[in-house]
């Protein structure tokens, strides 16, 4: 097994500092009979002593004063420098750290571990030639340093000398024997390279003197993204030869057959890993959401079907297993399910806003408004700050005309949706739409104005505000610029078309009216107000049959005004 890489940090061992003390006190011994009285050395060892207590109990501030008195009375302490070095390095201040490192070496060039100091001191700075030379200069001086080999080729590699860095993982290898980590690092090497020969030679070379499943895996995701399936599918299988119940061989092969669009058989292959507990929750949840996304594929229905169930019955405790089912159910089509699932996952974990947001829409899809009202009020209970509920709500309630519930709950909501201008647009979109409902057509145009200025271009609130200023036959001309600013940019748009007809009726312009009148029920045959319209502005230009035609159809089709039965019998426009 390769040592721990130690290039980031070096640790010391205090056995080694007290030895280097001791050898430093030998050495100070023959200096100071020459260069110090003996006062000068007992005070530069009790600084240094004292330094070694604060040191130990992690106080470098005073650390570093008494290794620095210790220097004061005795500069030539090799191991002063070391430490103060090293209390630099921990806090980070690395370029305070460097003069001390260098000294090191300068006063003392036979202490390998001075040497390590300045290489990962180097390191650290990104300076990883001169951090390969004092590897360089301490194997060249020490025996036995074998355990910094993959320490040296990992900052060849950093450093870009790939020749160097590969020579000296092999090195590594001639003395602990083939290994995965090495391999793995030169993988990265001959990538960059574009060496995809010596890489599998690599790779199978491992094998060949160590085969185990990580390894033949690895090799197999490498040829997968090669795009050599057929020979990485001989290293999956050898894998689950040597361990049936790994399912991470499992999960290869699925990953496998799916790339190669078998996707049948790729989920087969995940019933061992969704049965397992050795696989992560979240890895099996991932890898179904992969066939999810495949739906309405009847191919793999029932197997998505079957990992969901074994998903919920290994993890019966987790929200995303019911959750991903209701995915799968709305998927297929079946609201109604999709609906239960997502319920039963806010049972488990009412905290993902996105399952809330599903339950909501689904019921607003099938116009079931009190549900909505009722499922935003519990998600706001987890969720009071998201603007978005209010509108869910506030729209349903004005859905069902209750338009002073809907005023109350947008307005607290729109609070929340100022920072957001086109959200922001929305909210105010809908209070227009409740203040018109309550007739406070004051609060409703402020409403609409607002709208526009948070988002120029709302079709619904230009559409709405100029129609209701139509309806009261008020600020007709500022109607007419928002109408016509949408069949400019809708021309095939039967509502908006029928907006600005309607808004060109009222101010008289029949012909210019009937025009968009027109085209809007050639484009629509659903809705009988447009139909209703269009009878009026025909009625106008003294085409009275042709008029009680187009009632009569909007009668039938339905949604006209209460008008239009007395229009008909009356032969008469009622406005």
């Amino acid at each position: 097994m390769l040592p721990k890489s130690r290039y980031i940090v070096i640790v010391f061992c205090f056995l080694f500092l007290g030895g280097e003390l001791e050898a430093q006190k030998k050495k100070n011994k023959k200096s100071v009979n020459k260069e110090l009285t003996d006062d000068e050395k007992y005070q530069a060892e009790f600084y240094f002593i004292e330094g070694e207590k604060f040191y130990l109990t992690e106080d470098y501030a005073k650390a570093v004063e008494m290794f620095g008195r210790s220097l004061e009375v005795d500069p030539s302490n090799a191991a002063a420098h070391y430490k103060l070095s090293e209390i630099y390095i921990k806090g980070g201040e690395l370029i305070k750290a460097l003069p001390s490192a260098m000294k090191t070496l300068e006063l003392d060039p036979n202490n390998k571990y001075y040497y390590l100091l300045n290489a990962n001191l180097q390191t650290q700075l990104g300076n990883y030639p001169q951090a390969a030379l004092h590897y360089e200069d301490m194997f060249l001086k020490f025996e036995g340093n074998e355990d910094y080999l993959y320490d040296l080729a990992l900052i060849y590699q950093y450093s870009g000398d790939y020749d160097k860095a590969i020579e000296t993982y092999d090195k590594v290898e001639d003395y602990y024997g083939k290994q995965i980590e090495v391999t793995r690092e030169k993988q990265k090497i001959y990538i960059k390279l574009g060496q995809y020969t010596e890489l599998y030679q690599e790779w199978e070379s491992l094998i060949e003197a160590k085969e185990d499943e990580q390894s033949l895996l690895e090799f197999a995701e490498l040829l997968i993204h090669r795009s050599d399936e057929k020979k990485a599918a001989e290293y999956i299988e050898r894998a689950i030869e040597l361990n049936p119940e790994n399912p991470q061989s499992y999960m290869s092969l699925s990953d496998l057959y799916r790339i190669e669009g078998e996707y049948k058989k790729a989920m087969e292959n995940l019933r061992i890993p969704f049965e397992s507990g050795l696989l992560g929750y979240e890895q099996k949840l991932q890898s179904l959401a992969i066939f999810i996304e495949l739906l309405p594929d009847e191919s793999i229905q029932s197997n998505v079907d079957e990992l969901i169930v074994l998903l919920q019955e290994n993890h019966p405790n987790r929200f995303q297993s019911y959750a991903i089912a209701g995915d799968m159910h709305y998927k297929l089509g079946d609201k109604q399910k999709a609906l239960d699932s997502y319920l039963k996952s806010v049972e488990k974990d009412d905290t993902n806003f996105s399952v809330w947001q599903n339950i909501i829409n689904i019921e607003n899809e099938r116009a079931n408004y009190e549900a909505v009202i009722n499922h935003a009020e519990d998600a706001l209970e987890v969720f009071p700050n998201q603007a978005i509920l209010y509108f869910y709500q506030g729209s349903a309630h004005l859905l069902q005309k209750d338009y002073q519930s809907a005023i109350a709950i947008l307005e607290h909501g729109s609070k929340y949706a100022r920072v957001n201008p086109d959200l922001a647009a929305v909210f105010f979109g809908q209070l227009g739409d409740a203040y018109n409902g309550i007739g406070d057509h004051v609060q409703s145009d402020k409403a609409f104005d607002v709208a526009l200025k948070n988002q120029p271009n709302n079709e619904y609130v230009l559409n709405n505000y100029s129609y209701y200023l139509s309806l009261r036959n008020e600020d007709l001309d500022k109607a007419f610029i928002m109408s016509e600013k949408l069949v400019k940019r809708f021309p095939e748009n039967p509502t908006y078309l029928d907006t600005h007809g309607w808004v060109l009726y009222k101010q008289g312009k029949y012909k210019e009216a009937k025009k968009y009148l027109e085209l809007a029920t050639e484009k629509s045959s659903t809705s009988g107000i447009i139909f209703e319209h269009y009878g009026d502005v025909l009625f106008k230009l003294g085409q009275k049959n042709e008029a009680i035609k187009q009632w009569e159809k909007a009668r039938v089709i339905g949604t006209a005004s209460k008008l239009i039965d007395k229009k008909i019998a009356d032969r008469k426009l009622y406005e």
